[in-house]
């Protein structure tokens, strides 16, 4: 199955852990929480990739800039990285890269947006990764993945520890864009969709999750739920773009045509809650099957 969307730190976590089934690496986009504080879509996230469980099983450590070593998962502000030509002093922005090798005040680093595989100073890996608490007001870890200590695990106790993660519930975010929409605000208002219909792709690690399970699996009817999954995410893309337009070029038509797709995309985030809520169900019951 391909991914329709993977962001940069699941894109970076599947490329060190290819031993790691796929809906556990997307267990680190489950959880959050959305609301709006000082005009601001504001996003409360949890990591849940760091489960104790899976730290075992995979030898997963936190470290720090000074216990560094190969094969770690970097958080970094963009905006300090010398490589990446449109951001580099122009943009700040969340990125993660993957620590290679170390030699003399230097990382040998991978990144693969943009495609980068060379060598970075100690000072500029380290400012980058200190500024990345100006952008989301906490200290990110440091993530080590040591391949050497793998212990595999069933895929019954895979799926176990997947339910575990999984089972408090989401936030139901239909009624939060109820609240979106109803805002007068023109400004305001596209501002919060076209976040939202960036935060909706949060949605798509969850759905691609159940969708690798499913195929794991051999369920019935996979191509139906990816169909109808694919076209909720479609039409977020083009509500975004439509949002960003009216910031840029104030005309009318593009919040016109904004007003004619919500009909659409309600019903749709209703389903995709709802697809949510049932598909833990229905791997309840099969992981009860497995284990009887």
């Amino acid at each position: 199955m391909n991914d329709n969307w993977v962001d940069c730190i699941t894109e970076k976590q599947i490329a060190l852990l290819p031993e790691v089934k796929k809906f556990l690496i997307y267990l680190n986009k489950w959880y959050f929480e959305l609301h709006i504080l000082d005009n601001k879509l504001e996003v409360k996230e949890q990591p849940l990739f760091l489960n104790q469980v899976l730290q075992d099983c995979y030898n997963i450590r936190v470290c720090n800039l000074n216990t560094i070593c190969k094969d770690c998962l970097v958080p970094v502000d963009i905006y300090y990285l010398p490589y990446c030509f449109n951001y580099y002093q122009k943009k700040h922005m969340l990125h993660y890269i993957i620590v290679k090798e170390i030699g003399h005040n230097t990382f040998q680093i991978f990144d693969d947006n943009p495609a980068y595989t060379d060598s970075l100073g100690r000072f500029e890996l380290e400012r980058a990764y200190v500024e990345t608490f100006t952008l989301v007001k906490q200290q990110l870890p440091i993530i080590r993945y040591d391949k050497s200590t793998y212990r595999s695990l069933s895929l019954h106790d895979e799926l176990c520890i997947f339910l575990e993660q999984i089972k408090g519930v989401h936030q139901d975010t239909s009624s939060f864009l109820q609240e979106i929409f109803a805002i007068n605000d023109k400004d305001f208002r596209a501002s919060l969709i076209s976040d939202f219909a960036m935060i909706s792709k949060k949605y798509l690690a969850w759905v691609n999750a159940i969708l690798h399970i499913y195929e794991l699996i051999k369920l019935n009817n996979l191509s139906d739920y990816a169909t109808e999954c694919f076209d909720y995410f479609q039409k977020w893309n083009v509500i975004f773009s439509l949002n960003t337009k009216w910031l840029i070029l104030k005309k009318e038509s593009f919040l016109e045509r904004t007003k004619n797709l919500l009909p659409e995309i309600m019903p749709l985030n209703t389903w995709m809650n709802r697809f949510i809520i049932e598909s833990k169900d229905i791997l309840y019951d099969y992981v009860k099957r497995m284990g009887s």
